[in-house]
């Protein structure tokens, strides 16, 4: 009787041994599928991360060598660059270049924005304030609330052409003393072949106001526009030199080109959106 209990005992405790070892099998197996799993999510979360870096720091050389110079002294923001009446062509046709070799090339889905990036458009951040470049004409535009429009407090413009230089006219001048809450700061300077001019006037930050550049036949070559909340439009028809200055009341942090200029996609496995930093503080 004893030998068959010592028997019942045994074979109860190879049942219970062998169900252990068939769990910890399982668990061992499930634990290297999870590894294996892990690794291949790393694997294509370092592959999406590398595309978007190198398309953002391909847009980044191009935006510097082909666009335009930023540089920031104290609170102020200069933007310098050569333009034309054409745009920039030569930064338009590399960003639409590099974007076909990233897409023909790339070891995953990347786009690129060029319908901003390409202009190019660019935005102050934290103020939200866009710099948008067409063809003839550049734009700085805050947006209608009191933590963008209100951080600029005005624009310094400076123009140097290869022509005679140009009188200026105001067509209209909605001016307002400097105290005024509303005011804002303008000034503008032009260099042509054979002197300079310049005036300097307060405006209503919430007024339309207008100032024409004209050549010797009275015609406008350049035209600025002041509009509600702050926004200053810069038509040419003229090839020129601009150094514009955005003078703000505090800091930026970056400046982005475009807003979520590059996108790089992996079907399931994610995707990644952002922006390509040209300049930071």
């Amino acid at each position: 009787m004893g030998k068959v209990r010592k028997g019942l005992l045994f074979t109860l405790s190879m049942l219970l041994l062998g169900s252990s070892f068939l769990f910890l099998s399982a668990s061992l197996s499930a634990y290297s599928f999870s590894l294996k799993n892990n690794a291949q999510v790393l694997n294509n979360f370092e592959k999406i991360n590398s595309q978007f870096d190198g398309a953002s720091y391909g847009m980044g050389e191009i935006f510097e060598h082909e666009a335009l110079t930023i540089t920031q002294v104290g609170n102020n923001v200069h933007f310098e660059e050569e333009i034309s009446g054409f745009g920039k062509q030569n930064y338009t046709r590399d960003v639409m270049q590099f974007k076909q070799f990233i897409q023909s090339y790339g070891r995953v889905n990347v786009s690129i924005d060029d319908a901003e990036a390409g202009n190019p458009k660019m935005y102050l951040m934290p103020q939200n304030i866009s710099i948008d470049h067409r063809p003839g004409r550049v734009l700085f535009s805050p947006q209608n609330y009191s933590g963008s429009e209100k951080s600029v407090e005005g624009y310094d413009i400076l123009i140097k052409i290869n022509h005679p230089t140009p009188t200026i006219n105001w067509t209209n001048a909605s001016e307002v003393s400097g105290s005024n809450e509303s005011a804002l700061y303008f000034h503008i300077g032009l260099q042509g072949s054979d002197g300079a001019v310049s005036d300097t006037v307060y405006l209503d930050r919430y007024a339309e106001s207008e100032l024409r550049l004209l050549n010797s036949e009275s015609q406008s070559i350049v035209t600025v526009q002041i509009e509600s909340p702050a926004t200053l439009t810069l038509n040419y028809n003229v090839d020129m030199y601009l150094n514009a200055v955005v003078v703000l009341n505090n800091s930026i942090d970056y400046i982005e080109l475009g807003q979520d200029a590059v996108e790089v996609e992996m079907g399931p496995d994610g995707t990644k959106r952002g922006a390509v930093i040209v300049f930071e503080s």
